[in-house]
């Protein structure tokens, strides 16, 4: 086994409990290349400097492991967790417009909590959320009619467009796909073996 600083070790002990939440001494020192004694010594320094490990002894093993929800310096959420945590952050204001014809359409078929206003070529509509990306779909899917007016909409829309974008290959407006020809489609047919 390769000499490892112990700082090296130290890294490899903490990614190797992130992959893995509970280990044989004998498995992990090989894992990441280190005598058993070194790793012993490492996790009965990490132990008493506060990382949850716990050792249990199945003579001739030891097993190591850290509790599901460890995460070094932060903390892990279960996806109710997090949901809730998104209920309680204070909603703010976005506004977008939404240009005519289609402006009378929208106005009449918004999501709950929008209110809309008539102005000059379109309507402004006004919403306070806490889901800006769930707004910024809706105004995406309504294409070049609409406009965010704040910027965290912006933001948000101006993503949804960009991976929408990348995910089509880059295409933009005006520019068409180039479609095989038939004699091309029927080359791709044969050498599936479908006519």
């Amino acid at each position: 086994m390769g000499q490892r600083s112990s700082t090296e070790t130290v890294v490899a002990i903490l990614k190797a409990f992130l992959d893995v939440r509970t280990w044989k001494q004998a498995d992990l020192a090989r894992h990441i290349g280190v005598q058993s004694a070194t790793l012993h010594k490492r996790l009965v320094e990490l132990r008493a400097s506060g990382i949850p490990l716990d050792d249990e002894r199945e003579h001739p093993h030891v097993f190591w492991s850290v509790p599901k929800s460890w995460y070094p310096g932060g903390v892990l959420f279960t996806s109710d967790q997090v949901t809730e945590m998104f209920r309680q952050l204070p909603p703010s204001k976005q506004v977008f417009f939404v240009s005519d014809p289609d402006a009378g359409w929208v106005s009449r078929n918004l999501m709950d909590a929008m209110d809309s206003e008539e102005v000059p070529g379109g309507i402004r509509v006004t919403v306070e959320t806490s889901a800006p990306k769930r707004l910024a779909r809706f105004v995406v899917g309504l294409g070049g009619a609409a406009k965010p007016l704040t910027a965290d909409l912006e933001r948000e829309v101006a993503a949804l467009a960009a991976g929408a974008l990348e995910a089509s290959g880059g295409r933009r407006r005006g520019r068409r796909s180039r479609l095989p020809g038939k004699g091309e489609r029927r080359a791709v047919t044969r050498r599936a073996g479908t006519r």
